[in-house]
């Protein structure tokens, strides 16, 4: 039966809604903390090697690396994929390296200062690179259909025996992965792209047509749009853009944007400059993109007897700002220029695909809507 509106769903339902929202919440956490510990352990172990290369609390299992290494060479031979050679060559090395290993170790325990020589730094990173050699090589025998239940059971002890030296993260990495994150809950939820849109801000007369004042200055202003990207429904992140634009009306910050389409007397390539013009003297921080709206003709156009099929604006970028995008109508449809700054954003074909995804969904619901009322 169909809740009442207004109406909250039963006891057990809401009961139930909570343990698998939590439940979803936890994994994805727990995913996104292991993600945030290993990067801050590789900046930490790039800039402090000697001390965070190798785990100072798992001094016994670095001093057994050298037997099990030398116990993980015959499964790597057998089941070893395309790189075992390097892994057979790290094995081998630590097999080798009994000695070192157990330097190594009583360094670690002692908190020695001599091990912040280049030496010692240049030991301990080949020791861990190593490790991770062999690791990776164990992880692939541990999948392999061909190897028996013994061999995969004797990979994965090894593997449990010679992750902690190299796998470990220290309580205030961990302490600092979970504050991290909390910020981010509490401050990124609401995430914005802040947009500059060109407008023209000439006078208007009853019926809403730009008239002209007897000069022939451009008077182009801004408005500043927060695009709210963090709302995934399509809709709802229509209707938020909506209210925006209504408000920024109201607060006379310039006049609303469809005063392009009532302005006569320049070309649509004008417009594309003008704005431009205006971005260009602005700050990247300020602003993310500037997003310019532009109509063109209803009707096809022809030169030398050949019809202009389609029309794709290109906004040339200027000043500070690294993205642009022009919107362009022409004889019936709507295209979409993007341009960017390749050092800067090289992953640009991301914002195309959100641009058409976001199309997409906005058509699925007008067709969805239409379908009701029908």
């Amino acid at each position: 039966e169909t809740p009442k509106e207004g109406q909250p769903p039963v006891w057990w339902l809401r009961g139930l809604l909570v343990l698998t929202c939590t439940t979803v919440s936890f994994s994805h956490g727990t995913n996104d903390g292991q993600k945030s510990i290993g990067l801050i352990m590789l900046t930490i172990i790039g800039l402090l090697p000697a001390a965070y290369a190798l785990n100072p609390r798992a001094t016994g299992q670095m001093t057994e690396l050298s037997q099990n290494a030398a116990a993980a060479i015959p499964l790597i031979q057998r089941y070893g994929d395309d790189v075992k050679d390097q892994a057979l060559k790290s094995a081998t090395l630590l097999q080798n390296a009994g000695p070192q290993l157990a330097s190594e170790a009583h360094e670690l325990k002692t908190h020695d200062d001599s091990a912040n020589s280049p030496q010692t730094v240049a030991v301990r990173a080949q020791l861990r690179g190593a490790v991770y050699d062999v690791l990776s090589e164990l992880k692939h025998v541990g999948e392999q259909n061909g190897a028996s239940k013994d061999e995969k059971a004797q990979a994965t002890d090894l593997l449990k025996k010679m992750g902690p030296p190299v796998q470990y993260a220290p309580w205030w990495v961990r302490i600092l992965s979970a504050v991290c994150l909390g910020l981010g809950t509490m401050i990124g939820y609401h995430r914005v792209v802040r947009t500059l849109v060109p407008v023209s801000v000439r006078a208007r007369d009853e019926r809403g047509r730009a008239v002209g004042d007897g000069t022939l200055q451009n008077k182009v202003s801004a408005m500043f749009a927060e695009l709210p990207v963090s709302i995934a429904d399509a809709a709802e992140r229509l209707h938020a853009v909506s209210r925006q634009m209504e408000g920024l009306k109201e607060s006379k910050q310039a006049v609303a944007g469809e005063a392009l389409t009532s302005m006569s007397g320049f070309a649509p390539p004008m417009l594309l400059a003008l704005g431009m013009r205006v971005s260009s003297r602005l700050a990247q921080r300020n602003v993310n993109t500037v997003t310019t709206n532009v109509p063109g003709p209803q009707i096809p156009l022809y030169a030398c007897g050949r019809q202009m099929l389609k029309a794709f604006p290109y906004v040339p970028l200027a000043g500070q700002v690294r993205i642009g995008v022009a919107i362009f109508s022409y004889n019936g449809e709507v295209n979409f220029g993007v341009t960017g700054d390749y050092d800067t954003t090289p992953d640009l074909d991301v914002l195309c695909r959100g641009i058409e995804d976001g199309v997409q969904q906005l058509l699925k619901r007008a067709g969805e809507r239409s379908g009701l009322r029908g």
